[in-house]
């Protein structure tokens, strides 16, 4: 009525005005009404202001358009006239669903008609399973949301894993205390469409019928009717009878047990009545006792020079039902060897049986001259007493004709003899001979032999004088007969090197050109003469003149090796001729010759000054290889041991200034048979049909149990290393309560050693000393105790521009607390209250003048502000953020807004992800969860394992990873048996850098190349095959010796692992060690090649704790952190929150050092 009487004064009011125009008639849309007119005929004119209404004739259709008009004072209406559709909905797109395959398939569908679709597996309908066609679409929206069940707290329990959310069919192990059981028995409940399959709650634990070993209850009905009295409630007691023979633990036939939280209380045991004393083989027992009851311990010693055949001096048997465990024997041992200048693999105790192999150092030898030997203990001792002695070759220097240099009265480790023979004698054999751990090599000492010349044989040639055999530096004057002539010298003389110059030859000429009176001849030369001269002894003119009057001439001067020539012309008694050697030589002998009764006297040599070294050793053991003649200076040469042996020390030797280097020595493989087996655990390592020198074998305990020391083997000379012993973990029981006080971590069944559990006392006591117990060897330390808070404190503390809200009193007991407020126009920084705490009041807040509005708060990356936002905001006024699901937000979750800025807002760490293809590159898998996916929070460990097969890429390397900001560093693990490509063997060996660190799998090849300048030794193959770990790297070598290198490059703080020496070999190399708190980044071993070194690693700084920041954030360092004030990279160190302080974060109260930053939490 009231909207008729308002389009009635408009109309009155329109017609009041000249000037407003009216509107045309309107016609009602298909299929639709005007359903609003006063106006009898709709094809009169409507004034301004006038109203129309529209509707659809049918519910089928819908009005697009607005459903009314009004006419306006131009005279148009509002807007065109609406029309009236069809109400119809296209088939719906719905996310992890599909509609349902037995209904017929629609690209439209009209009002009112239904759908019904189902969702994919892991997915439920949001609301219900079918939708409707509206006039606004589908109603409800199609909608398939994830199956999901919400993590719970388990009163009494726990579950685990612990999630924020389980996806369908995930279960959860429900772990009740102790004295608690899962209500429905089902301790692996599900996630399914409708929630959890059974309730995670935890009742009272009944008590199940006893079932008794060697006994029986004591009233007969129990056992008959058991299904109807058991299980008994908490509290029922009942007895039970040992059969004959059988008794209880205190000795007694019979005994009661009671229901408690626990089951059965004592649990009913009948055992056999008790072991007699026992007897000791080699040792004797530590307690007189004659008998023992079932569960007793009976420890015993070994004598002096025997152990238990665990290596322990000591050890244990437990009575068992059967009688002791075991029979108590002690085997005999072999006392620890003393070893000057070598080392041996050192283990606790050594047994009869053993294998210990010892080594020497560099220039010592066993008294077999070895430089490793094998010792085995027996019954009466070591097989002999391992000792190294200084390497010294006994005196064999002496040679006939010859000498040897130098001469001493011991020769040490590497000397090098040299021989030379006396004038007229040479050498023969090898002229340098070094000295080794096994000996002299060559064994044989050389020879000095006469240097003789064979008589020359020429035909037509007359030799004057003629011999069979000519000595050192003897002449011969050679003609021809008649109708030769000669060709070349007439004159040559012996040296130790033959002939020179070469003998000259006769060649005939014909009958016109022979010249029978020895005149000229013009194409031929001088002629010889008729008659040879007499034979050189027989002569007795002493002059510069033969017989027939001719000059002693000489022969060519002889042209030597590595000299410069000498001028080739006739020379005669009493010439000289002086030789100079080439460059780099060095001359040994007189650098003049002279011409005398016509033969030189003996000519020097020129010898180049590289110092050369003896022929390399012959090793026994090793393959055979061909060799070259000479060895110079940075010349190497490579061993290799036969097939059944192996190599002990360096695989080559060095020629270094005129001696060679140590060699290896090769010695016998010993095989180890299979590992032994090991109660309450296993071997980890995939086993083999048998195993060399130095191969491990890793073993696992099983759950409950822990290994004694090292969990690994090692096999040595054909025998394995003492196997772990697998030992029961002792686990602490429920901790303990304490009065005025409880526990605030949350409890677990039971505990393991390292374990500890933190306590808060009741408002108004405190803890003295610390506040926190730890489980070792299956007890808890003592507990903490909360006394009284007797300090009281005085009047708050002032502060300026507030006051406190209410009444003030004289004394405020621990405790207590005060709450401040600002006067107008200020606004707060910091907790409005305060508390009194051993005497002194905790900070107390600060005002601050409100001088200005701040505009919208700053947002914030994976968060958001909840609640809706303001354009401004007054001095004073919060906001609170929060962070999406799996980040972590570090910071206070609330900024205020201060003096027309916003305080510090908070940060949302990003949660790590782990998904199977992250770790299949890595060949790792998690090691307690089987997710398809993990999100790992920030500040969040998560543990790795290597997959089946697959073991520990070395170094090793941290598998328990916590979560940074996002970031994983992940292990990686390499398939058992491959190889790894080394970065010191490619430098080594001289081969094309790029393939370090390359995984190379058991019985693969791998082809190398050589690096640029250099080329494979003869005959090597450039594709190697990798065997269990084991790979050969092919040698390349170059006529340019690689360079040395000089000391390591020194790092900041941190330096090499052992002593710098002044001169590394080509592909040396060295690893580096950081100083306290430092830590290495990249831990690689830094090479030496061709004269350079590899870059090398770098020491992180440390952190160093910030004492103000800590008091500033109301926090104190952790118990087992007190005494720390610097943290490695990457380290944690945990918090506490002071009393009466709590902290509101979500991420653990630790804080990681990361690039010397430490990001410190805060309570409030």
């Amino acid at each position: 009525m009231a909207l008729l009487e308002y389009i009635i004064l408009l109309m009155l009011w329109g017609s009041c005005s000249a000037e407003v125009r009216k509107c045309l008639p309107v016609q009602p849309p298909q299929n639709g009404r005007i359903v609003m007119t006063s106006i009898s005929d709709v094809d009169e004119e409507y004034p301004y202001g006038y109203i129309l209404l529209f509707e659809c004739d049918s519910p089928n259709y819908k009005l697009s358009g607005p459903n009314e008009l009004y006419c306006m004072k131009s005279g148009e209406w509002s807007a065109d006239v609406p029309a009236c559709e069809v109400i119809s909905c296209q088939e719906p797109s719905i996310p992890n669903g599909k509609m349902m395959s037995r209904l017929p398939r629609k690209m439209q569908y009209e009002n009112k008609e239904r759908i019904q679709y189902e969702c994919d597996p892991g997915y439920k309908h949001e609301s219900r399973g079918y939708s409707e066609c509206i006039e606004n679409g589908w109603n409800p929206a199609p909608s398939c949301i994830e199956i999901v069940c919400s993590f719970q707290n388990v009163v009494n329990g726990n579950l685990q894993p612990e999630k924020n959310v389980y996806r369908e069919n995930e279960r959860v192990n429900l772990i009740c205390n102790k004295g608690y059981q899962p209500e429905y028995k089902d301790e692996f409940p599900k996630c399914t469409k409708t929630g959890w399959s059974s309730p995670l709650l935890c009742v009272h634990k009944d008590c199940s019928f006893p079932e008794i070993e060697n006994g029986r209850l004591l009233q007969t009905q129990y056992s008959t009717y058991k299904n109807y009295y058991f299980p008994m409630r908490k509290g029922r007691k009942i007895d039970y009878i040992c059969t004959e023979g059988f008794f209880t633990e205190e000795g007694n036939s019979w005994g009661g047990i009671e229901c408690t939280d626990e089951g059965w209380s004592p649990v009913p045991k009948c055992i056999k009545e008790m072991c007699e004393s026992f007897r000791v083989v080699n040792g004797y027992p530590e307690s007189s006792a004659a008998r023992y009851q079932v569960g007793d311990k009976g420890r015993y010693s070994c004598y002096q020079g025997y152990s238990t055949p665990e290596g322990m001096s000591s050890g244990e048997i437990e009575c068992l039902k059967n009688g002791w465990s075991v029979q108590p024997t002690c085997i005999k041992i072999c006392t620890k060897p003393v070893l000057h200048h070598g080392h041996y693999s050192d283990k606790p105790v050594f047994m009869a049986g053993d294998i210990l192999q010892y080594e020497c150092d560099e220039g010592y030898m066993t008294s077999d001259r070895n430089i490793i030997e094998r010792l085995k203990c027996t019954e009466s001792g070591w097989t002999k007493t391992p000792e190294c002695i200084a390497i010294t070759c006994s005196v064999d220097d002496e040679i006939p004709n010859g000498v040897s240099t130098p001469q001493k009265e011991e020769y040490e480790n590497g000397h090098v003899l040299k021989f030379s023979c006396n004038e007229n004698y040479k050498i023969k054999g090898e002229e340098l001979r070094q000295c080794y751990y096994f000996g002299w090599f060559p064994k044989t000492l050389p020879q000095c032999i006469e240097i003789t010349c064979k008589r020359p044989s020429r035909k037509g040639a007359l030799l004057s004088p003629h011999l069979q055999i000519y000595k050192h530096l003897d002449t011969v004057n050679i003609s021809c007969e008649d109708g030769y002539k000669i060709n070349g010298s007439d004159l040559i003389q012996c040296y130790s090197f033959g002939w020179y110059p070469k003998p000259p030859t006769c060649q005939e000429v014909g009958d016109e050109e022979e010249n029978t009176n020895g005149t000229v001849d013009e194409n031929h030369g001088v002629k010889k003469p008729s008659k040879l001269p007499t034979d050189s002894a027989n002569r007795t003119n002493t002059n510069d003149t033969s017989l027939s009057g001719l000059v002693k001439k000489c022969p060519p001067a002889p042209q030597l090796e590595n000299a410069e020539t000498v001028p080739s012309k006739d020379y005669y008694n009493g010439d000289t001729v002086k030789y100079i050697c080439n460059e780099n030589c060095q001359l040994q002998g007189k650098e003049e010759i002279e011409c005398k009764n016509e033969k030189w006297t003996s000519p020097p040599r020129c010898i180049k000054s590289t110092e050369k070294c003896p022929y390399p050793p012959e090793l026994h053991n090793t393959v055979e290889q061909n060799l070259k003649d000479h060895f110079n200076e940075n010349d190497t040469v490579h061993f290799k041991c036969h097939e059944t042996f192996i190599l002990h020390g360096s695989e080559s030797i060095q020629c270094r200034k005129g001696s060679w280097t140590s060699p290896p020595q090769c010695i016998e493989t010993q095989v180890c048979k299979q590992p032994p087996t090991i109660n309450n655990g296993k071997a980890a390592t995939p086993l083999k049909p048998s195993y060399s020198d130095g191969d491990i074998v890793i073993y696992n305990c099983d759950s409950g149990y822990q290994a004694e020391e090292s969990n690994e083997i090692t096999c040595t000379g054909g025998k394995w290393s003492t196997p772990p012993q697998c030992k029961e973990t002792q686990v602490c029981k429920q901790p303990p309560t304490i009065n005025n006080g409880k526990a605030a971590t949350p409890l677990k069944p039971s505990y393991s050693d390292g374990d500890t559990v933190i306590y808060n006392c009741d408002s108004g006591y405190q803890a003295e000393e610390s506040n926190e117990i730890t489980c070792t060897g299956g007890k808890w330390s003592t507990p903490p105790q909360c006394k009284e808070a007797l300090a009281t404190c005085d009047k708050p503390p002032f502060i300026s521009n507030g006051a406190i809200q209410g009444s003030e009193l004289r004394k405020y007991k621990a405790g207590q607390s005060v709450t401040y407020r600002c006067i107008n126009y200020y606004v707060m920084d910091g907790s409005p209250t305060v508390t009194c705490l051993q005497g002194r009041w905790s900070q107390p807040p600060t005002c601050f003048e409100a001088l200005a509005t701040c505009d919208q708060p700053p947002s914030i990356s994976n968060g958001a502000i909840q609640g809706s936002e303001l354009r401004k905001y007054k001095a004073g006024q919060s906001v609170t953020y929060r962070c999406i699901n799996y980040y972590v937000m570090d910071g206070s979750p609330t900024v205020t807004c201060l003096q027309g800025r916003w305080s510090q807002p908070p940060t949302c760490f990003e949660p790590c992800t782990a998904s199977d293809e992250e770790m299949k590159t890595n060949n790792i898998q998690l090691r307690w969860l089987d997710d398809e996916k993990l999100y790992v929070q920030h500040g969040h460990r998560v543990e790795f394992t290597c997959k089946y097969n697959y073991v520990v890429l070395p170094p090793s390397q941290e598998f328990r990873l916590t979560c940074i900001r996002g970031h994983l560093d992940y292990p990686k693990c390499i398939k058992h048996g491959s190889c790894m490509v080394s970065l010191v063997e490619l430098v080594k060996n001289n081969l094309e850098l790029g393939k370090e660190y390359t995984e190379v799998l058991h019985g693969s090849f791998i082809t190398f190349k050589c690096k640029t300048g250099f080329s494979p030794v003869p005959r090597q193959n450039m594709k190697m095959k990798c065997h269990d770990t084991r790979l050969t790297y092919p040698k390349c070598t170059s006529s340019t010796p690689s360079k040395s290198c000089g000391p390591p490059l020194a790092i900041e703080n941190g330096g090499i692992s052992g002593t710098s020496i002044s001169d590394y070999v080509h592909g040396s190399s060295v690893e580096y060690r950081c100083a306290r708190y430092y830590k290495l980044k990249d831990p690689k071993p830094v090479v030496c090649n061709d004269g350079e070194w590899s870059n090398p690693p770098e020491c992180v700084e440390p952190c160093t704790l910030n004492e103000d920041q800590i008091f500033k954030n109301n926090i104190v360092l952790s118990r087992q952190h007190r005494n720390e004030m610097f943290y490695t990279h990457m380290g944690f160190v945990e918090f506490e929150c002071k009393y009466g302080y709590r902290f509101q974060g979500t991420s653990p109260l630790r804080a990681q050092c990361v690039n010397q930053t430490l990001v410190y939490p805060k309570c409030s």
